[in-house]
Order: structure tokens, then sequence, then C-alpha cells
């Protein structure tokens, strides 16, 4: 394989074969994902609802960029 640094050589010690886990077994990890995503977006819908109706007075000289 070449890379901007030069040529890699790359040698294969192990192999396993493609396996999937059952549904079962990550039901509750891919829920906790999922409800922390949503919650994430909903915090930060709110966060930009709030900012908007909002009245921020910053110090001269310190007014952010957005």
């Amino acid at each position: 394989m070449e890379t901007q640094f030069g040529y890699h050589i790359i040698k294969v010690t192990d192999h396993k074969d493609a396996s999937t886990t059952p549904f079962a077994e990550v039901k509750e990890r891919i829920i906790t994902v999922l409800t922390q995503q949503k919650q994430t977006e909903l915090a930060q819908e709110y966060f930009q609802t709030i900012k908007k109706e909002a009245k921020i007075v910053y110090p001269a000289g310190t007014v952010p960029a957005n």
C-alpha cells in the first residue's frame, strides 16, 4: 500500500470470518444509543430556541463570531 509517506507492507496474522450478533444481545445497547441521540438533538433544539428568544448582552469587544 502506498501513502503520502511511502510504501507500507501489511502482514495479515489472523483472519476471522464475518459474523452477526443476535438482535436480542444488542437490543438494549441500540435503545440506549438511540435514546441518547434523541435527547442530544432535543437539547440542542431547546437551546437554540432559548438563544433566539433571549436578549444576550456581551461586554464590549467580546461578541462571538456566530
